[in-house]
């Protein structure tokens, strides 16, 4: 049935076969750690630029509030004045 050159040709092609597939497993294994370290890059830039904005928006809303507090108080000043209250009238 078969000779023995059928069957080396047989164990050559299967040879060829398992490091192909060996070779693919390590390339896979390979991307797969690739994309972990491109996604922990990716997940540590998402978290600075959240916690960036963040902390831009609570430095804003500081601004604005001193920035209300002082028209606030120039207004009282400004009010004060026109009322007499704050040239010892």
């Amino acid at each position: 049935l078969f000779q023995s050159d059928d069957l080396e040709k047989l164990q050559e092609a299967l040879d060829k076969k398992i490091n192909s597939i060996c070779g693919y497993i390590k390339f896979c294994e390979n991307r797969a750690d690739g994309l972990k370290k491109r996604k922990q890059e990716i997940d540590a830039n998402q978290k600075h630029y959240t916690n960036k904005a963040e902390y831009l928006k609570k430095y804003l809303n500081t601004l604005f509030n001193i920035l209300l507090n002082i028209k606030s108080y120039d207004f009282m000043i400004k009010e004060g004045e026109k009322m007499g209250k704050l040239d010892g009238k």
